[in-house]
């Protein structure tokens, strides 16, 4: 008797780690393909200008949505604050002004709070010098088995910068 009263308790933290479980496996996914996305960038930085820019973005984006299985993520990527590619649901779409790829930025912030400021040759105001930058995004969809979406959410996501010159 006394386990029948147990055994709902016991199935719901069960489902519960099942799912915190399964969105830190997906989150770590993604921060993987992009790390892998990112050192892809890195090595073909010398495509940061406004001839590569957009194949760059391309392969990138397509590299990142794809790093388990086919269009496995939703990604986007924009090259210097020009060239963006997004592959949302297996579909690739480009956008964004390849010439802004020979232009050097002082960005601010990380991730969601990223900013590129205006273009410049000047010094950045941490002193450091201005670059040449790819961001790099991706989410997956995430539905829990146990847990309310208000506290997992639908959409798990994760932003990567990199400065390739």
């Amino acid at each position: 008797m006394e386990f029948s009263l147990i055994a709902p308790i016991l199935i719901g933290l069960l489902g519960a780690s099942v799912d915190i479980g399964t969105e830190i496996r997906i989150k770590y996914k993604l921060t993987s393909s992009l790390a892998n996305a990112a050192d892809y960038a890195l090595i073909h930085a010398t495509q940061a200008s406004s001839q590569g820019a957009a194949a760059l973005a391309a392969t990138t984006a397509a590299l990142a949505a794809s790093s388990y299985a086919a269009n496995w993520a939703d990604t986007r990527v924009e090259v210097n604050n020009g060239a963006t590619a997004t592959v949302t649901g297996g579909v690739a779409a480009a956008s964004g002004t390849a010439s802004n790829a020979e232009s050097t930025y002082c960005p601010t912030g990380s991730g969601a709070t990223f900013a590129w400021g205006s273009a410049t040759t000047s010094t950045c105001s941490n002193s450091a010098a201005p670059g040449k930058y790819i961001v790099i995004t991706a989410s997956k969809s995430f539905t829990p088995l146990i847990l309310p979406t208000s506290l997992t959410g639908t959409q798990i996501g994760t932003t990567m910068v990199a400065q390739l010159q």
